[in-house]
C-alpha cells in the first residue's frame, strides 16, 4: 500500500485538471464507505479466481439449504 505521502507527490506532479479528477474520485470514495457503488465493484471485479468464486458459491447454497 502507498503511504500517503506518495500520494501526495503523486496528485502533486498531475496537471490541474487531472487532479480535479482525482479529487472527485477521492470525494466518491468518501461519500460511498463501504457500499457496493458501481466504482467499488469496478475496483474489487476479478479479485478472486474462479476457483475461489466456485468455492464460494458451493459454501453459500450449502449454508442456505441447510436451513431451509
Amino acid at each position: 500500500m502507498a503511504s500517503i505521502n506518495h500520494i501526495v507527490e503523486d496528485l502533486r506532479s498531475l496537471p490541474p485538471q487531472k487532479q480535479d479528477v482525482a479529487a472527485d474520485l477521492i470525494r466518491r470514495l468518501k461519500a460511498t464507505g463501504e457500499g457496493s457503488s458501481p466504482l467499488s465493484l469496478s475496483l474489487t471485479s476479478g479479485s478472486i479466481t474462479d476457483a475461489e468464486a466456485s468455492e464460494l458459491e458451493r459454501i453459500i447454497e450449502d449454508g442456505c439449504e441447510s436451513r431451509v
